[in-house]
């Protein structure tokens, strides 16, 4: 995924954790995430996204990681077209319904 989605569509990451809390098994945190992108159309434009991390934890090691965040705002705000946007949403609808 790092390689194949952000590399390939971005650059200049920055990642912040915010007021992150958690036990041994769980751990949460909200976030912003900002990166210039590279896609076609949208080279250099750059945008964040506000979101909140849920980890679950094993040992001290990552067993599960899922995030929640407004991806559609963060492509109308990189300036994608209504039916990128759209189709991203559409996209995000159906792997909520396979949850």
């Amino acid at each position: 995924m790092i390689t194949d989605r952000f590399h390939r569509d971005g650059e200049d990451f920055k990642w912040i954790f915010r007021d992150p809390v958690g036990t041994e098994e769980i751990g949460y945190a909200w976030y912003d995430f900002s990166y210039a992108s590279k896609l076609d159309g949208l080279a250099g434009c750059r945008t964040v996204l506000t979101g909140a991390a849920l980890v679950r934890l094993h040992g001290g090691r990552i067993l599960s990681y899922r995030e929640f965040g407004n991806s559609g705002a963060t492509l109308a705000k990189l300036g994608a077209s209504d039916d990128l946007i759209l189709k991203h949403v559409r996209r995000s609808a159906d792997e909520l319904a396979l949850a």
